[in-house]
């Protein structure tokens, strides 16, 4: 069985998710980065940024966990503008096979 078919019996997203994540995907395409807050546990956020290749195309990505029940908008917005910036030097790294320790 392929991936794909694997992941849809895992999970099948109702009509109004669809939207969701639609609205979601436009957001972290606009932000450079996701946010997902008490998505799977209560009090732990978590923060992503793609990690691209030396054509462009996504790898993986770069992911912070936070615990904390309350974050702000602005924390959230902080914590993601970190992660975001970060991305690009790990996509560096890759693609020249160096990586810088500090």
């Amino acid at each position: 069985m392929d991936l794909r078919a694997q992941l849809h019996q895992v999970h099948v997203p109702e009509p109004h998710q669809s939207a969701t994540f639609a609205r979601d995907l436009a957001a972290y395409r606009r932000d450079g980065f996701a946010v997902g807050a008490r998505e799977f546990h209560d009090g732990v956020h978590g923060f992503a940024a793609g990690v691209t290749d030396r054509a462009g195309a996504g790898v993986a990505a770069l992911s912070l966990t936070s615990l904390g029940t309350r974050l702000s908008r602005g924390a959230r917005r902080e914590i993601g503008t970190v992660v975001r910036a970060a991305a690009p030097e790990v996509s560096r790294n890759l693609t020249t096979g160096r990586a810088r320790h500090r």
